[in-house]
């Protein structure tokens, strides 16, 4: 694949992937969309006298010569797959009714007519009337070409640069033009650009980093199959009422974010339409190639549910080439450490206020400090937003409860229109935008459809989010801010318990395995330091009785069991911090700090010395699936690495179905329960499991401590890439 350069160095770092023309070095670096436009039309064979080519493109300047081989340039552009064309800059420099490089202006290259150059800013009717140009010229020839549009790279988000950024953003999107903004990639880098007065340059980790980003989005540019994501309010083959079928702006961005994962997976181009939902009325988006065949078959086109999307994509791709679709993916969306980068600011792209709504949002929000603010949002349920059903006693509760814990410089947001009367009469101290908000996929009132997206970037612009959801799960709305948006979150749920019992935590989960039941354990004291009462839920699942005990019942900030409803442990979910699990756990249940790195155990095990020279090896998984020829080869590898030692293998009693297979041939250790366990494993010199809860276990044992070896075998087609990873713990994804 050829690539043709109009742009400065910053472009140069996806060389590293793709063969470039000469064009860059041999005509200009061009800055602004005039300047790339006379480039471009020169490189397809627009006459310039040779005189002029010396004083206007940067190497006839530089080299103080005419550019003589237009000709050669020309065949070299027409040879080209991509287009990749910067726009740094709206400053112009024009001369006789040509686009000079900046640099003409400068005295030290000695432009005899310097002082008729006229320097001024393009307006932004001027950049977006060019940047259509340019689309036309890269799309017109006998060879198609694909262009992509880049940004100039900014740290801060002001000034005329960014604004140059955005502006050029909003025009790719209303225009269908691939767009990328370098430094929205590496946000959360460090160490990327060159320390200097002006930023323009990318250190050798920033080159790196950002090529990869234009190796994807180059990619993306060229994939045959196509899925256009149709996003609705309703679809055919789901009848909606006032109690379901209806997706909220956290859904619709769970679904995004899936359908961008499965495009990664399938290898298909992804166009999110969103022109079909109410929202459309409020953000910008355009019309692509397949608009009007979707317009065609909009009341045909189904909603596809998580589970069924591969399916659906290997039927509907063997007879097409393009799919339209509705999508609803599950939470398994959000499982994950972070977002993508690159996903991110893909779905952000559907996210850019429109003009009017953009001036409603500047005039509501003028002189708000909105990123010292904490919005309070109290997610109240349904019955009074879909349904009109208001409950006076609960919302003196709820107020009772903002009361005692709002902060300052705080924005009250809520569901519930009457909730915030209510504050609003009681004089409350945070902030409250009177006016009644719609659900996203259910509401038909473009006004509460409007003051709804008002709250959403709101949310996304502030210091921090603290919510609080009557339901067991936290509001979609705000929790997908805090993916999108990198907004720091806490979260409460089932809040009526929270209320009835403020001083008691109940902590429970339905899965019932070791690590799920360990994977909560630090929770306890943490909980118990602040003040609370901490419980475990008589809901609260096991296999069997063992897991009770080594996980709870010797934990000496466990007050007991309840039947009362959970308010922590699943759910809660888990806030992804940097594979760290058991600080991302923490972390989700209000836990900024991060204590604790590894599962806790209250039991001390005993050392036994029988066992300091030997590997032992556990075959038991109860969630996972594994062959006898995946056991034999990857535990045979480990075996290897300790020569020397003898191998054990574990057989727990209390299993009903216990492998047998594959047989290594050596001596048997049976295991009574799991204190047992826990001395073996604190005895040994190695231990290989599989990705079990004996893993969880083994890293709750050995902490901090040098020994043992631990060795986790995990199927690479069940990967799940972030939970139940620790570090004092050797991983192998086979």
């Amino acid at each position: 694949m050829k690539v043709t350069i109009f742009g400065s160095c910053r472009q140069q770092p996806l060389l590293a992937h793709y063969t470039g023309t000469s064009i860059q070095e041999a005509l200009t670096y061009p800055h602004y969309t005039k300047e790339i436009i006379q480039a471009i039309e020169f490189c397809k064979g627009m006459p310039i006298s040779s005189l002029t080519t010396q004083h206007c493109f940067r190497t006839g300047i530089l080299e103080n010569r005419p550019i003589t081989n237009q000709a050669e340039l020309q065949r070299e552009y027409e040879e080209s797959d991509v287009i990749v064309v910067e726009i740094a800059s709206r400053i112009s420099y024009e001369w006789n009714h040509l686009f000079m490089h900046h640099i003409a202006s400068e005295e030290q290259y000695g432009f005899y007519d310097r002082k008729a150059i006229v320097q001024r800013d393009l307006t932004d009717e001027e950049i977006e009337a060019d940047l259509w140009r340019i689309k036309q010229l890269v799309h017109s020839g006998p060879k198609t070409k694909k262009l992509l549009v880049v940004s100039h790279i900014y740290t801060k988000e002001q000034g005329k640069r960014y604004d140059l950024i955005k502006l050029v953003e909003r025009l790719c999107l209303k225009y269908d033009i691939a767009y990328l903004s370098p430094s929205e990639y590496l946000v959360h880098e460090t160490g990327v650009y060159q320390e200097e007065s002006v930023l323009a340059h990318y250190t050798d980790k920033g080159k790196y980093l950002i090529g990869l980003v234009y190796k994807e989005h180059i990619e993306n540019l060229f994939k045959t199959k196509t899925v256009v994501f149709v996003v609705k309010q309703q679809y055919y083959n789901y009848t909606q009422t006032p109690t379901s079928c209806f997706w909220g702006i956290g859904d619709m961005i769970r679904a995004m974010y899936g359908m961008y994962k499965k495009s990664k997976q399938f290898s298909f181009h992804l166009i999110i339409d969103i022109s079909q939902h109410p929202i459309s009325n409020f953000l910008l988006h355009s019309t692509h190639n397949y608009t009007t065949q979707m317009i065609s078959i909009l009341d045909t086109i189904p909603l596809i549910p998580n589970d069924t999307i591969d399916m659906h994509l290997d039927t509907m791709f063997t007879t097409s080439d393009v799919v339209y679709m509705g999508a609803h993916c599950g939470l398994d969306a959000y499982d994950v450490c972070e977002y993508d980068a690159i996903i991110k600011q893909m779905i952000k792209r559907h996210f850019i206020p429109n003009s009017e709504f953009n001036s409603y949002f500047n005039q509501l929000t003028n002189n708000i400090p909105l990123s010292f603010m904490t919005i309070m949002h109290y997610r109240l349920g349904d019955s009074e937003l879909v349904t009109n059903i208001i409950k006076p006693a609960l919302l003196d509760k709820y107020y009772d409860h903002l009361f005692k814990y709002n902060v300052e410089n705080s924005i009250l947001l809520s569901d519930s229109y009457a909730f915030k009367s209510l504050a609003l009469l009681r004089n409350c101290s945070a902030l409250i935008f009177h006016h009644e908000i719609g659900h996203i996929g259910y509401d038909t009132s473009l006004t509460k459809i409007k003051n709804s997206l008002f709250e959403f970037f709101i949310s996304s612009k502030v210091k921090n989010i603290k919510t609080y959801s009557v339901y067991e799960w936290a509001s979609g709305f705000v929790y997908s801010i805090h993916k999108l948006f990198d907004i720091p979150i806490d979260v409460v749920t089932c809040l009526d318990n929270y209320i009835s019992k403020p001083n008691m935590i109940i902590i429970s989960q339905p899965w019932g395995g070791l690590g799920d039941n360990l994977q909560f354990s630090t929770l306890p004291q943490l909980y118990s330091e602040k003040g609370y009462d901490v419980y475990i839920s008589s809901d609260n699942a096991y296999r069997n009785s063992q897991i009770a005990d080594i996980t709870w019942k010797l934990n000496p900030y466990i007050k007991g069991v309840t039947d009362l409803p959970p308010n922590a442990g699943s759910c809660n979910g888990v806030y992804w911090i940097n594979n760290e699990y058991i600080k991302s756990i923490e972390h989700a249940h209000g836990f900024r700090e991060g204590l604790n790195k590894y599962p806790v155990i209250y039991y001390t095990p005993k050392k036994i010395d029988a066992l300091a020279n030997t590997v032992i090896y556990d075959m038991n998984a109860t969630s996972n699936d594994y062959s006898d020829f995946f056991i034999l080869s990857s535990f045979i590898k480990i075996f290897n690495q300790y020569p020397g030692c003898e191998k054990k293998k574990i057989i727990p009693t209390s299993l009903p179905n216990v492998r047998a297979t594959p047989s290594f041939f050596t001596e048997s250790i049976h295991v009574h329960n799991l204190f047992e366990y826990c001395d073996i494993i604190y005895s040994c010199k190695a231990l290989i499991c599989l990705h079990s809860g004996t893993a969880v276990l083994a890293s709750a044992v050995k902490r901090d401590n040098l020994t043992p070896d631990i060795h986790s075998i995990h199927n690479q087609e069940k990967r799940d890439p972030e939970g139940f990873l620790f570090d004092n713990v050797t991983y192998y994804f086979l």
